[in-house]
Parts: C-alpha cells; sequence; structure tokens
C-alpha cells in the first residue's frame, strides 16, 4: 500500500498524491492539494466520489454538503430529510436523547397555522414579549421555508427538522394555535399555551355526531393532544362554554379575548388602519363597513375579490384551479424536484438521487389529490371556517 499511487486528473486540474493512509482491509485515505476545493469537489461528485475537504487555515475536516450546498443541499440532505427513515432516527434521538436535556427557562417556541407564517395571536404575544422585555426571552419560531424577513432576534427553524425538536425538547414556552403532532413529548416543567384561531361557528370534535376525516382515529387523537394544553385562549364566553364540552378540556381556559384582536386597541390604531388602506388603494376618509347580518357592504367585498385575483378573467370550463397558498406552495416545491431532476440528469448524478427527488414529487402531489396526507391535514383545511378567516 506504501507504493500505491493515484493522481486524479479533473476538467479542471490534474492533482497529485500527497498522503496515503490505510483505514480498513481495502480502504484507503488519498490525501491531495487543490487551488480551488470547491471546484474539485464538484467534479468528484459528479463522478459518485465521495469527498471530504480539509481546510488548510483550521485544519477541519468537513464534508463536501458544508463546502458545495447547491449540489449536495437541494439534491440530496434536504431530501434525505424527507425520507421516513431519517425521520425516525431524528424523532428516536428526539425522544430518547433530546427530552433528557435541561429546559432552557428563558426560551419560546412559537407556531402559526402549521409553520405557513407569523400571523395570528402567536404573532402578537411574541410582539408584546418583545417590546415589553427587550432581550429577556429567546424567540424560536418555526416555518415550512426559510424566510428572511424576520426580525434579528427571531431563531428560526424548519417544522420537523432536527433543529425544531431540539428546540421544542429544550424550550419552557410553547406558543401555538393550532394541535401539535402527536408524537410531541410535553415535559412536566415546560408551559403549552394554546391560543386556539377562531371564533368556532361549527360543531368541533366531541360534538360532531359524524367525522368526515381521513384519520378514522380523529377523536381520539385530539383528545390526546389537547391533554398537553396547560391553558387555552378564548375570545369570549360562547367559546369558551364551546370548548369545555367540544374539546372535553378541563385545564384552565383564559377568556381574556384573542391576543391578535389587540390591534384595535393599538394607539396608532389609526394610521395603522390609514397604511392598509393605502396599500389597498382604498381613500383614506372611506370607511369600509361590512355586516352580515345587516346585509351590509357584501357586494362591495365581493367585487374587490372579483377584482383581487381576476376571477371574470379565468376560463370557467376548466375547474382545476389552485385556490389555496398551501397548493400552490407544494407545486412550487414539485417544479424545483423537476429542475434538480434534470440538473441531475445532465451532469450524470448517481440515478438514487434522482429518485429521491422522484419520489418527493409523487408525495407532494399525494397530498393535494387525496392518495397520501399528512396527520395536521385536516386542521389545516378546516382552519377557514372559522371566524376571522
Amino acid at each position: 500500500s506504501k507504493d500505491l499511487n493515484v493522481d486524479i486528473e479533473t476538467p479542471n486540474e490534474t492533482l497529485t498524491q500527497k498522503a496515503i493512509k490505510k483505514v480498513g482491509k481495502k480502504t484507503f485515505v488519498v490525501e491531495y492539494h487543490s487551488e480551488n476545493g470547491e471546484r474539485f469537489a464538484e467534479d468528484m461528485y459528479k463522478k459518485g466520489v465521495t469527498v471530504y475537504i480539509k481546510s488548510s487555515e483550521s485544519q477541519s475536516i468537513t464534508m463536501l454538503s458544508d463546502i458545495h450546498n447547491d449540489i449536495i443541499y437541494n439534491t440530496f440532505w434536504k431530501q434525505a430529510q424527507a425520507s421516513r427513515k431519517y425521520k425516525r432516527v431524528v424523532r428516536g434521538l428526539y425522544k430518547k436523547v433530546l427530552t433528557k436535556l435541561p429546559v432552557k427557562k428563558d426560551w419560546i417556541v412559537y407556531e402559526s397555522f402549521l409553520g405557513r407564517n407569523m400571523s395570528d395571536s402567536p404573532k402578537y404575544i411574541y410582539e408584546y414579549l418583545r417590546n415589553s422585555y427587550p432581550g429577556k426571552y429567546k424567540h424560536i419560531w418555526v416555518f415550512n421555508e426559510k424566510r428572511d424577513d424576520l426580525p434579528k432576534d427571531v431563531v428560526q427553524v424548519k417544522r420537523f427538522s432536527f433543529e425544531h425538536l431540539y428546540y421544542i425538547a429544550r424550550s419552557k414556552y410553547w406558543v401555538n394555535n393550532m394541535r401539535q403532532p402527536k408524537w410531541f413529548i410535553k415535559r412536566n416543567n415546560q408551559v403549552y399555551l394554546a391560543t386556539w384561531h377562531g371564533t368556532p361557528l361549527k360543531k368541533l370534535v366531541f360534538d360532531m355526531n359524524e367525522v368526515h376525516s381521513a384519520n378514522k382515529n380523529y377523536k381520539e387523537d385530539f383528545y390526546i393532544q389537547s391533554r398537553a394544553w396547560d391553558y387555552l385562549v378564548s375570545a369570549n364566553d360562547y367559546s369558551t362554554e364551546l370548548f369545555k364540552r367540544a374539546f372535553q378540556f378541563d385545564n384552565p381556559i383564559l377568556e381574556e379575548g384573542y391576543p391578535r384582536n389587540d390591534l384595535m386597541y393599538h394607539p396608532n390604531k389609526e394610521k395603522i388602519a390609514n397604511d392598509i388602506k393605502e396599500k389597498l388603494g382604498i381613500p383614506l376618509d372611506k370607511i369600509v363597513e361590512i355586516s352580515v347580518k345587516e346585509n351590509k357592504g357584501i357586494d362591495d367585498l365581493k367585487e374587490k375579490i372579483v377584482k383581487m385575483f381576476n376571477i371574470d378573467e379565468l376560463e370557467t370550463k376548466d375547474p382545476t384551479y389552485l385556490n389555496n397558498s398551501r397548493s400552490i406552495s407544494i407545486l412550487k416545491r414539485c417544479l424545483k424536484s423537476i429542475n434538480d431532476i434534470e440538473y441531475g440528469l445532465k451532469n450524470n448524478m448517481p440515478i438514487d438521487m434522482i429518485e429521491l427527488d422522484i419520489k418527493n414529487i409523487w408525495e407532494e402531489l399525494g397530498t393535494i389529490n387525496g392518495t397520501t396526507y399528512e396527520e395536521e391535514l385536516l386542521d389545516e383545511m378546516f382552519q377557514r371556517f372559522c371566524l376571522g378567516k
């Protein structure tokens, strides 16, 4: 093995072996020097070679994924994170390791509408704490996609990622307006504040005679999930009584109104209203009055919606339109995977990586047409039927 000499010729340069080390019966680690480590790593990756990069400055060794994110992260690591095997491993670590770590009393995790945005009551609770107690708490927000418009004090994590589970396991406080996954573990010294997301004008959970759900254990699962809620926020006495009965909820209910409605009592509420009017193109002196009870302003509202979404220009012969941001977001992710497949085919990437992209597209489209579904899909579909949406 000492006489083994392997030079590497790439499209950009020829590398001469510097050192070699036997690490197994038939396995050797060969060290080379390159003037452009990133370019060399990319050339080798296209050949199917596992590459590690050793930095001359820090003497640290990192995988290619840390050097060339576009090739590895987007076409492999990101797909691996979506695999069932990865999820099982991460959830196992969460249950057996992360939930044994000390709880941080000044950490707060926020989530709104299954990670779709920063909105609703969790947003206004966060803003109140940030403004009233600057620097006192670490604010962690959970999102489905990375955002670039967040305040500097926010730590953002991708939903169901290892980072998400790490902060869920260690944060003293959880603030959420939906149900958490059933497999989440709320520890005894953690506090869960459920803000809910509207005044229900429909039957909920145990008030329902029939449950039309892809999840046959809907009522049982809801009961188990809601046992983790230490406090539930209610907007009025009507909601309080309904929550008690429909959720079979015995923990404290905070009938203090929804934090999201504090905006109505903001000292600068007139300026906020005018800013919204300017954004929507509404004259500042116009008062927008809408009342379902008195049938006031409904026609004007319909007209605004038609104009905003160009509904009158749609071909009504074809009913296949995407009518919510969730479906549109899914198709955008599918398009991204298609572009990754095209890139992989052109650059002779391993077929198993391309297979991951194809599988991901299939699973993503399945969440639209109903052939597959996520545990929280029912909540996401029906959340719009609450007052205030």
